[in-house]
């Protein structure tokens, strides 16, 4: 079992499917919590996606578990980087040197600091994607026959470009299997029997639908479980409702890189089933905190970061092992959850900040 994971977690990574693979372990924190090879991928790519708070947080890890290992030494670097933090990220360079002393990436790196271009140029380097210059990049080239290539490239060219124009005008689904899931004509929309969170008129139902074809296609699947969640709770008919719960079956759980869409505490809290198994991303700081063998729970102060604003109170369930610390703002990605009218947050990923 493990060996077949990894084999999919190193698949992902040298495609560059960073956001996949970031979905793929980090709920298993807790299975893998001594494995070097987990927290270095975690690690990279949380780096590879800009996520440096997550980043930091794997490869100190995996360093604690590997203390010579180039590769994540080189990562941490970066990391000090970005921060401003040159003196630190030399040491790491220096560190390499003694490992391996003919590393191309650690003498270009100090080759360039050496040049006096300032902490906030070497900074944007890395927000401008020249993050290859300090480590090994990871370039893919799938296994294509040359003449597949060629052949590619003659139908884009001689009829191939008109289809890409279709895509482009969104003339062409995205996500096919969602797009032929509609509301038929001549269907019942709605009903006046019943009891409703939400009244809507037909007009408005077929809107809402559009609204969740539309976010789907937009991969904004949050947004499209809002949308889901309207129709739900509304006097839509039972067909349409069915078509509805149908496309909730085509939703996926997020990362921090690719949430499009987050709802902000004042937005849930003002009517919270109308978000119920949405995604969000909240910040504040954790209290309460008990850790069992199969889950952690705290109660998220949301919005007190700075001691200043405390918007709410949240209980939060993580279903993963996680070091959380009370003096430290969090960020954290979960699953709003509506227990009896209480609204909670299965998290799904946490980052402290702070490092």
């Amino acid at each position: 079992m493990g060996d077949t994971f990894f084999r999919t977690a190193h698949s992902l990574f040298r495609r560059g499917k960073y956001p996949d693979l970031i979905r793929l372990l980090e709920p298993q924190v807790f299975r893998f919590r001594e494995n070097f090879q987990f927290y270095y991928l975690l690690g990279m790519a949380c780096l590879y996606t800009r996520d440096f708070g997550g980043a930091f947080s794997y490869l100190k890890r995996g360093l604690s578990l590997k203390p010579r290992n180039v590769d994540t030494l080189l990562g941490l670097a970066v990391i000090h980087l970005k921060r401003g933090q040159t003196s630190e990220a030399i040491q790491n360079w220096f560190q390499v040197l003694d490992i391996e002393p003919n590393n191309r990436f650690a003498l270009r790196a100090l080759k360039i600091v050496r040049k006096n271009i300032g902490p906030e140029k070497l900074s944007d380097m890395i927000s401008e994607g020249k993050i290859n210059r300090f480590i090994p990049g990871n370039f893919y080239f799938p296994l294509i026959p040359v003449a597949v290539i060629f052949l590619s490239v003659a139908i884009l060219i001689g009829g191939g470009g008109y289809l890409y124009k279709l895509y482009l005008d969104n003339k062409i689904p995205v996500r096919p299997e969602i797009a032929s899931i509609q509301i038929d004509p001549g269907e019942k929309i709605s009903t006046l029997t019943g009891d409703f969170r939400y009244i809507l008129t037909d007009k408005q139902i077929k809107k809402t639908f559009s609204s969740i074809q539309r976010a789907f296609q937009q991969y904004d699947d949050s947004l499209a479980q809002k949308e889901i969640n309207k129709i739900k709770f509304s006097n839509a008919s039972g067909h349409v409702k069915s078509k509805a719960e149908l496309l909730e079956g085509f939703l996926k759980t997020p990362g921090f890189t690719d949430l499009k869409t987050s709802f902000s505490y004042e937005e849930v809290s003002n009517d919270p089933l109308l978000y119920e198994n949405c995604y969000v991303i909240w910040e504040g700081r954790a209290t309460n905190i008990f850790i069992s063998e199969t889950e952690i729970t705290f109660d998220l102060l949301v919005g007190y970061s700075g001691k200043e604003i405390l918007k709410g109170i949240v209980p939060v369930s993580l279903p993963f092992a996680a070091e959380i610390d009370t003096l430290r703002t969090m960020r954290i990605l979960g699953k709003i959850v509506i227990d009896e009218g209480t609204l909670m947050l299965t998290g799904i990923s946490i980052h402290q900040r702070g490092l």
